[in-house]
């Protein structure tokens, strides 16, 4: 009987770390493939630990721990605060207007997904840059100044 209950617990831990890996991937608004390189696994591994049917090593629980902050409590038990993370396209588009960072958020998908428009693009800001590099230089020196005659 005892045995059977331990089984039970530790079957109801490794689904319960496999849920908060996934809420952990999901906040840090990474894929499943990118999150698992991260962690130095493959992703079927990562895929089946966040659905609880592989228990995570001491390695991957490191990995976890100190590249991403997290800390045990939460990985363990989903105790205390996950961290204050920040999804990168939260810090990356903070200080733009939303319709800005919805067109540059279709930008980044389009050029993931399109060779032709990646040719395209990059080819156009080379130009572009070309052009109007001292005009653009000016501009950010500009809003520099601006920036720090409010502050």
């Amino acid at each position: 009987m005892r045995r059977k209950k331990k089984q039970g617990l530790e079957k109801d831990l490794i689904i319960g770390v496999g849920e908060r890996f996934l809420a952990i991937r999901q906040k840090l608004s990474l894929l499943q493939g990118e999150f698992a390189k991260a962690l130095n696994i493959s992703q079927a591994a990562l895929s089946a630990i966040e659905k609880g049917t592989l228990k995570p090593n001491f390695e991957i629980l490191y990995h976890l721990h100190t590249k991403f902050d997290i800390s045990f409590d939460y990985i363990f038990f989903g105790k205390g605060e996950m961290k204050n993370i920040v999804s990168s396209k939260e810090i990356m588009f903070q200080d733009l207007a939303p319709e800005h960072s919805n067109l540059l958020i279709d930008l980044i998908e389009l050029f993931k997904k399109s060779d032709f428009f990646r040719y395209k693009l990059m080819a156009y800001y080379t130009e572009f840059l070309l052009v109007n590099d001292r005009l653009l230089k000016k501009d950010i020196e500009s809003q520099k100044k601006s920036t720090r005659g409010k502050s």
